[in-house]
């Protein structure tokens, strides 16, 4: 939704709330990058990672790249 929302701000030429949520945008994905993996206690998709090989840091390689900057 900040993603929306920033190019909505954009849009009507408040450019300060804007960049500030592509900034936000930004830096939430750098620190995703930058954070180890871990699995959830409650992890819903935890059945699924019993059963198949799963790379949990390979994942959150590709969340946080995909992630828009």
């Amino acid at each position: 939704m900040s993603y929306w929302s920033a190019l909505a701000w954009q849009r009507l030429g408040e450019n300060e709330k804007s960049d500030s949520l592509f900034r936000s945008i930004y830096d939430y994905s750098c620190q995703l990058e930058a954070s180890l993996p871990d699995i959830p206690y409650f992890a819903t998709s935890l059945p699924a990672m019993l059963l198949f090989e799963e790379d949990i840091a390979g994942r959150n390689n590709l969340a946080s790249h995909n992630s828009p900057r």
